[in-house]
């Protein structure tokens, strides 16, 4: 999973209690996926469609490996965006990350956390759904989640 260096982790037990500290290395040159979305006029299209497939892989690569994020938003989807060369994708606050059984349920509850929370243009749900579908290696009954997850887009426009 690509994610910030770690520089150090340590733990300790205290009155009961497991107490943690992590330090990462700071992503220098990486913006939020949230901020980038911020202004998408920044960004022509051609590049957001670079950002959102990037994104859509590697949250893919993730649901395909049955790991559950736990608190897939936007703020938590970091990106480095080049000129040449594809964007660099890196995942943080992964301590809520959890093994489960059904890549569907998984997506359902990531990606439904991702789009409740998504401040993006129009289209770019529609992409990023296509992207994350044709990556993830969904059966025929995930078609459903397309289905729901556009149903609930729909709604967002609507308002």
């Amino acid at each position: 999973i690509p994610a910030p260096e770690i520089l150090f982790y340590g733990e300790r037990m205290a009155y009961g209690n497991i107490q943690a500290v992590l330090a990462v290395r700071f992503l220098e040159g990486y913006r939020s996926l949230d901020d980038i979305f911020s202004d998408p006029g920044e960004w022509n299209n051609q590049k957001l469609k670079e950002i959102i497939d990037s994104v859509a892989t590697i949250v893919a690569q993730v649901h395909s490996s049955r790991l559950q994020h736990g608190c897939l938003y936007g703020k938590h989807i970091f990106v480095k965006v080049s000129e040449i060369g594809s964007p660099d994708v890196r995942l943080i606050d992964l301590e809520k990350m959890r093994i489960r059984l059904s890549r569907f349920s998984i997506a359902i509850h990531d990606l439904g956390a991702l789009f409740r929370r998504a401040k993006w243009p129009r289209d770019a749900w529609s992409l990023f759904l296509q992207s994350y579908l044709s990556k993830a290696g969904l059966k025929s009954k995930e078609k459903r989640l397309y289905k729901a997850l556009g149903e609930k887009i729909e709604k967002k426009r609507i308002k």
